[in-house]
């Protein structure tokens, strides 16, 4: 990933657009900038947040770590709340564990089974699938008794268990 430089714009030089909220950056005004791998730089106010990872990669698993990233288990009142917020990450996990299988389908019908880097593919599509059908079939283990601890405690302990499941988020090895 691209190394984010934080730098304060000159009244000099020429007026560069926020990639985020598409206004330009004024002299004096705080911004980001980075660039990817032959990519043109790009500019994003310091108002409108650090780049995400997907900002700063062209990485397939871009949109599942906006998923991963935005997932925040404080902001779910019920265990039906956190099932559904990670079935709608093991849905993007899916999509792109998809992604993965056609590269790798894709890289063998070119070159020919075998290959390291269709192989790689395989294997992170395979783990991801795996981590979405974790996410899709979750279910609370913290003790559900009732009397057994305030309802409160217990919603913290599952909400710690989702968090748990979502941080162990496959990652391409290749």
């Amino acid at each position: 990933m691209p190394k984010v430089h934080k730098v304060r714009k000159s009244s000099a030089g020429k007026e560069y657009i926020c990639v985020k909220c598409r206004k330009p950056i004024v002299a004096g005004q705080e911004y980001f900038h980075w660039t990817k791998y032959r990519s043109a730089t790009q500019q994003q106010h310091v108002d409108c947040g650090y780049p995400r990872r997907s900002q700063l990669s062209n990485s397939k698993m871009g949109p599942l770590w906006d998923e991963v990233d935005a997932f925040t288990p404080d902001g779910h009142e019920s265990a039906d709340d956190l099932q559904s917020a990670l079935a709608d990450i093991a849905n993007v996990a899916n999509d792109v564990a998809a992604e993965y299988s056609e590269a790798a389908d894709n890289i063998e019908s070119a070159s020919g089974s075998g290959a390291l880097t269709s192989e790689a593919c395989r294997t992170v599509a395979e783990e991801l699938e795996s981590w979405a059908s974790d996410l899709e079939n979750w279910e609370p283990t913290a003790d559900t008794e009732e009397g057994a601890k305030p309802v409160d405690d217990w919603l913290q302990e599952v909400r710690e268990e989702a968090s748990e499941l979502v941080g162990n988020c496959p990652e391409y090895q290749g």
